[in-house]
């Protein structure tokens, strides 16, 4: 996905220019993560349900409730990115330690401590597949942000607290309400 949007980040502007900043921004990260998510759906689809990596083991269940999640991941971004001027890769760097944290409830994390070699090579592709998603929709979209202030040490706590707000409401509110709504 990188180098595709790398190669075409001129024409990926000239659609995304198109939209007012909020919604080009927000839309494509939501196109990216859908993506994203689309193969970690062709990379689980053969396995037995129960043992998918997925936000739900049905894919379109899972779809819908990606739809959610990539949207509410990037809003947050963009909340953020109005106001705090992060490079590039410190929004890679960012979202990819927050996949680290959360993904498959902390296992990740709890890998590199628990077998350091093989935990942080799967650490590190974890940190690729949750950064590139806000990585690209910042990429395309990056000169149109204007103002915002220049990082400190402090803006990556508020960050780090804007994402785990993002994970609590998540995770208490919006996937256990579509898991009822799923089973109804």
């Amino acid at each position: 996905m990188w180098i595709l949007t790398y190669l075409y980040k001129e024409k990926l502007k000239l659609i995304t220019d198109r939209f007012p900043l909020p919604l080009a921004f927000i839309l494509s990260g939501i196109f990216f993560g859908l993506l994203t998510e689309s193969f970690a759906i062709l990379e689980n689809i053969n396995k037995p349900m129960t043992e998918r990596i997925l936000l739900h083991p049905d894919p379109l269940h899972d779809l819908l409730m990606a739809l959610f999640y990539y949207s509410l991941f990037i809003i947050t971004w963009y909340l953020i990115l109005r106001k705090i001027r992060f490079s590039k890769r410190s929004v890679f760097i960012m979202s990819g330690i927050f996949g680290v944290l959360s993904e498959q409830g902390g296992a990740i994390a709890y890998g590199v401590v628990a077998d350091p070699f093989l935990g942080t090579l799967m650490a590190l592709l974890v940190m690729s597949v949750y950064g590139v998603f806000p990585l690209l929709a910042y990429m395309i979209t990056k000169g149109r942000f204007v103002g915002g202030k220049k990082p400190h040490i402090k803006h990556y706590a508020i960050t780090a607290f804007a994402f785990f707000l993002f994970f609590a409401i998540y995770g208490n509110f919006v996937h256990k309400a579509l898991l009822a709504f799923f089973s109804s």
